[in-house]
């Protein structure tokens, strides 16, 4: 019973992660902003992230569901124990991501016999320095 108990929660947990993760990644992909003004559940000004997860709790349960337990906590001003929806995750996420991306592309660079590196980096309308890396193997 136990046992069973755990292992539904970990396919649930697994559920919520890979959405997550898939907002994350197609958010990173486009190059759009994650945050709002506000980084509660619920709200209309909580940003891309949240916003879009919002959207598709409307056609998934198990998105649903978990985002009704973080409104509830959020308001009782309880701390949920874990809801993955905080910057600080975002930003670990993106992080994971990016080393993934580097780790494939240095093992291709070292599976390649010949390659190159070319460097660029001009300043926005900011005035930072922007820097761009491209890698070609053979």
């Amino acid at each position: 019973m136990l046992l069973q108990t755990i292992k539904n929660q970990a396919s649930q947990w697994k559920q919520v992660l890979r959405r997550i993760l898939d907002v994350t990644l197609f958010l990173a992909e486009r190059g759009l902003g994650f945050r709002g003004t506000s980084d509660l559940v619920g709200v209309a000004v909580n940003g891309n992230f949240l916003g879009i997860l919002e959207l598709l709790s409307h056609y998934d349960s198990v998105l649903k569901d978990h985002l009704n337990k973080g409104m509830k906590s959020q308001k009782l001003m309880r701390r949920q124990q874990a809801n993955y929806l905080s910057p600080e995750i975002q930003n670990e996420f993106i992080g994971c991501c990016a080393k993934k991306v580097l780790d494939v592309i240095l093992s291709e660079r070292e599976a390649a016999k010949y390659y190159s590196i070319l460097v660029d980096a001009t300043p926005d309308s900011a005035h930072m320095e922007q820097t761009v890396f491209i890698f070609m193997f053979i």
